[in-house]
């Protein structure tokens, strides 16, 4: 529930937000859910508008939610995978 409490604060006081682990933690789960935020999506292709913003992946789509926000200075990923890395990293460009 950061959005309804943290992010505004941080806005409010011109604070920095750093979203840690934004797509799970280690171990994939997502906040609030015992399930990972992608198994939480499965096969499902993106929506159409996701195209609007330059997302071609869900890892993209659901950090680019996340950066957008306001309040949100900087987002820190993790992964052990070099193709979630780069893809990602991709995540944090365009529209």
């Amino acid at each position: 529930h950061a959005e309804e409490t943290i992010l505004p604060l941080a806005r409010e006081r011109k604070l920095g937000v750093l979203a840690f682990f934004p797509l799970g933690n280690n171990g994939g789960v997502s906040c609030g859910s015992g399930r990972n935020l992608f198994a939480r999506v499965g096969d499902r292709p993106l929506p159409e508008w996701a195209a609007e913003f330059d997302a071609k992946s869900w890892a993209q789509f659901f950090l680019k939610y996340v950066i957008a926000h306001p309040a949100v200075t900087s987002a820190r990923v993790g992964t052990s995978k070099a193709a979630h890395m780069v893809d990602d990293r991709v995540g944090g460009v365009g529209r």
